[in-house]
């Protein structure tokens, strides 16, 4: 493109697009943009020299590429919409959806196939009409949200109505299924009822969770398209202070492009990023109100290959071992309290029967408008504890703990988030 040398551009005029890829490391345009902080994703060129006697002074004479390198950190506020997918992509994928209540229409849906865009409607009460929203799934009549979502065999989900034709049974056209939907027999979950916004969505861990493209905007001018993106690492942050809820994810990608026209910037909601006052936190099955700093971090232990004859780019980018830590800043109210004495709690010599405290921690971020962030760690265990005692201050505990898989519920931990803007899963 044309460029004059000399003319800087400001970074205020950047963005940052992502979507999720169907295959690995084949580029798509954004399905949405991140009001970000700052976005270090880039290259390093993998340049080296054999070092050789030759002579000479210089040992640096022929100049070699090896391993090329896209890695960086996307730097973020929280928010229920705008840049979720990070969190997706680091715990795995968009597994099942559902709405909230509206006026009462339920009935059932025919058997159809993922990729279905017709679908039959039986009516108990009420017929949809073309624009609404239905929701689909293993959950009985009336129960909506949270409750609504279900991962099993046959996932909920929300369809959006196009067109209703016909007299009963309807024919109800809409976008392509996300999921078959099962009529009878093990995994049922032809129940439909009619839902509104917000909707719910349940981010399910993965062996290997889904790969992002990343544009990087660059003040409007052009873009670098990052592709194969896996999130190495994820850490939620939230502070009380006049600052919002954020995250930090460190990226790994397998390719880069350069685009000389970026992709427009569409799929930015007003929705606003989360803050320290809206949250509900829980540790070993007691609400608290006395945490005035939290932290969790994800991490996905990315393995880049190479491989011999293919690109200098790695052949593959690998999650292999899945970690969850955190902390937490606490006001010091007792050392042996039975719900409070956290120095009790986590120290084998003096934990009750010897057995430090192994229990749940959930953290909840919501809006008035029932726009949510949830996150449960049903294993955790406090890996260090700190007192902080300062002149002129309180007297604060720092509690750093680890999440460990949870053989009863069969993983490390369950999220959901709900959001004004996204029926259909990321």
């Amino acid at each position: 493109m044309p460029f004059t040398p000399g003319n800087e551009t400001s970074g205020n005029l950047s963005a940052v697009g992502l979507a999720r890829e169907t295959t690995f490391n084949t580029p798509v345009t954004p399905s949405q943009f991140d009001p970000f902080n700052s976005l270090a994703l880039g290259a390093d060129p993998g340049l080296f020299f054999p070092q050789v006697m030759q002579g000479i002074r210089e040992a640096d004479v022929f100049a070699l590429y090896g391993q090329e390198k896209m890695a960086g950190g996307l730097d973020s506020p929280l928010f229920p919409h705008n840049g979720i997918l990070a969190w997706i992509a680091a715990v795995g994928h968009d597994g099942s959806q559902s709405g909230s209540s509206t006026t009462a229409v339920n009935g059932t849906i025919g058997a159809a196939s993922a990729g279905a865009t017709t679908i039959t409607w039986t009516a108990v009460t009420g017929v949809p009409v073309s624009g609404s929203y239905i929701q689909v799934g293993i959950a009985a009549n009336g129960v909506f949200g949270v409750s609504a979502l279900g991962t099993g065999i046959a996932p909920s989900q929300v369809i959006k109505v196009t067109a209703v034709t016909g007299s009963g049974p309807y024919t109800l056209t809409v976008p392509a299924l996300a999921y078959a939907i099962v009529a009878s027999g093990a995994g049922q979950n032809n129940t439909a009822q009619a839902v509104i916004a917000p909707f719910f969505h349940a981010v399910i861990p993965g062996v290997r969770p889904c790969s992002l493209t990343i544009e990087k905007n660059m003040g409007g001018l052009q873009s670098e398209q990052f592709s194969g993106c896996m999130v190495n690492t994820f850490a939620l942050k939230l502070p009380t202070s006049n600052a919002e809820a954020s995250f930090s994810a460190d990226l790994m990608a397998a390719s880069v492009a350069v685009l000389d026209t970026p992709s427009a910037i569409t799929g930015i909601d007003d929705g606003l990023p989360f803050v320290f006052a809206e949250g509900a936190l829980s540790l070993f099955g007691q609400s608290l109100n006395t945490v005035s700093n939290v932290t969790v971090t994800l991490g996905n232990t990315v393995k880049d290959t190479y491989t011999v004859g293919s690109s200098h780019m790695p052949t593959y980018l690998t999650p292999t071992t899945r970690t969850v830590s955190g902390q937490l800043t606490v006001i010091f109210y007792s050392l042996d309290d039975s719900t409070y004495g956290y120095f009790k709690k986590a120290l084998p010599s003096l934990a009750t029967s010897g057995v430090p405290t192994q229990g749940a921690l959930s953290l909840t971020l919501a809006h008035p408008d029932l726009t949510a962030f949830n996150i449960v760690l049903p294993q955790i265990n406090i890996e260090k504890i700190a007192d902080e005692v300062k002149i002129g201050d309180m007297i604060m505990q720092t509690l750093d703990f680890k999440a460990s898989y949870n053989i009863a519920s069969s993983g490390i931990l369950t999220s959901y988030f709900s959001n004004n803007v996204a029926y259909a899963p990321y």
